[in-house]
């Protein structure tokens, strides 16, 4: 008898993981549960409610996890194992509980835990000046990006790397680790690693020096900037003049577009 999946979260990973899994026939995936952002079309992101629609797979669109109603349903479904990918979603205690004698529950960071736990960790990579990056395979537990670690996957970030090229070389590298542990996650529970908390580094909802760009700083330090906040599609870098603030476009900015074609290493 097949294995049973609830996929939760969003964006190209759980797409990506559910057309996988469907494709190579691993399981039956049961449910997603789609993010609040996820209107059902493709626009910067994939749409997971519209790939689940396709497949005739049972969505939910909750505005949180851990309503009575949604934990009961879940129990009944009766499910092996969860796949938390670009989840925004926290997990209560009750979620934890019901799968502990099963397969558990699945986590993606893109991130080298424990270092950058928490939002938007590509962009703040690339603002400290790191030269190694990762992405992590993690069972949860109540707290936010804890939990053991199965699995983790070390790429370079190059001087050519921005926000963008970093989170797609992310992506790329996290589906390769889906995909190659996929088959054991269904099979028992996997070896994990504890993280060592006295390293953990947690970054909030929030930009470097408020997504303002000092016209003071170097030029290194302005084009680092740009680098790590840019991102196509949404709001860039702000710029204060007088009493007047501007914002930059990625795809207006030469420098940038110049080095997001350069390819990853």
């Amino acid at each position: 008898m097949q294995k049973k999946i609830v996929i939760v979260g969003g964006h190209e990973q759980a797409c990506n993981i559910l057309n996988y899994i469907n494709d190579h026939k691993l399981a039956e995936v049961v449910l997603c549960i789609c993010r609040q952002d996820d209107i059902g079309v493709d626009t910067i992101f994939p749409s997971l409610l519209k790939r689940a629609r396709e497949s005739d797979v049972s969505v939910l669109q909750p505005k949180q996890l851990n309503r009575p109603k949604i934990l009961s349903f879940i129990e009944q479904l009766d499910a092996d194992l969860v796949l938390s990918l670009q989840n925004n979603m926290i997990f209560g205690r009750t979620w934890i509980d019901l799968f502990q004698n099963k397969l558990g529950i699945a986590n993606v960071h893109y991130a080298p835990l424990p270092k950058y736990a928490g939002y938007w960790p590509e962009m703040w990579a690339i603002w400290n000046e790191e030269k190694e990056f990762a992405v992590t395979l993690h069972y949860i537990t109540t707290e936010i990006d804890t939990g053991p670690i199965i699995s983790q996957r070390f790429f370079k970030i190059t001087e050519y790397d921005n926000r963008y090229t970093l989170y797609t070389k992310s992506s790329n590298e996290c589906f390769l680790m889906l995909t190659e542990y996929l088959s054991l996650l269904l099979e028992r529970k996997l070896p994990a690693i504890d993280q060592d908390h006295k390293l953990r580094s947690y970054y909030p909802k929030s930009l470097p020096n408020d997504g303002f760009m000092d016209l003071n700083w170097d030029e290194k330090t302005q084009k680092r900037f740009i680098r790590a906040i840019a991102f196509p599609g949404f709001p860039g870098p702000k710029i204060k003049i007088g009493d007047f603030i501007y914002t930059m476009i990625a795809d207006d900015l030469p420098f940038f577009n110049k080095i997001q074609v350069k390819p990853n290493e």
